[in-house]
């Protein structure tokens, strides 16, 4: 495996989801034939492997494994007997204020650590679903009906304080974007200024 390789497996491991061949070539600083060269190696790497390379038109990302279903069933069912705890609750708050939906950048860039994990846990629930945004030009999160019905409301604008909380993360979004221009979400390292208890 070279270095392109190697980069291309580890922003897909780091990211935790699909990425256009575009963006790893922007994110690679390599033309989109050089991903597409590298894209045809990476199957053979993964064929004794826990994780499989998965090609989807023009998206890639990994996966488990079909071998090792049986292990990721039972994590899947202990992950669910546990509470979502403070980190869901911080990324529930951010999704259910974003009109459109949140990205997973904009979640971690808000948090300020990543959130691949907590997001993927918070899906297996059903409590928010991944669609495709054309307001962001790719994929973003929003609550299910499911969250709603476990928040007591029918719909988010119900939620007590939506308004007010709404603008204060709206503030403070822009607030870290002014002190990080270009938007890197490795520098926000802050705390999301919502009340999560509402969401308990």
């Amino acid at each position: 495996m070279n270095k392109l390789e190697q980069q291309i497996e580890a922003l897909l491991f780091w990211i935790g989801e699909p990425l256009k061949k575009s963006e790893l070539a922007k994110l690679c600083d390599v033309s989109a034939e050089q991903i597409g060269e590298a894209v045809k190696n990476l199957p053979a790497h993964f064929s004794e492997r826990g994780i499989v390379f998965i090609e989807n038109d023009d998206e890639i990302s990994l996966g488990a494994s079909p071998d090792v279903f049986d292990v990721i069933e039972k994590a899947r069912k202990e992950e669910l007997s546990r509470e979502i705890g403070k980190a869901g609750l911080e990324t529930l708050a951010i999704i259910v204020h974003k009109k459109d939906g949140a990205t997973r950048r904009q979640i971690d860039f808000v948090r300020g650590v990543n959130s691949s994990f907590i997001l993927r846990n918070l899906l297996v629930r059903g409590l928010v679903q991944k669609f495709s945004s054309p307001a962001v030009r790719g994929y973003a999160y929003k609550p299910t009906t499911e969250l709603l019905s476990w928040l007591g409301v029918t719909k988010i604008e119900d939620i007590e304080g939506y308004a007010e909380i709404k603008t204060e993360m709206d503030n403070f979004e822009a607030s870290l974007e002014a002190a990080s221009p270009e938007g890197d979400s490795t520098v926000a390292e802050a705390s999301i200024p919502v009340e999560t208890t509402d969401l308990k």
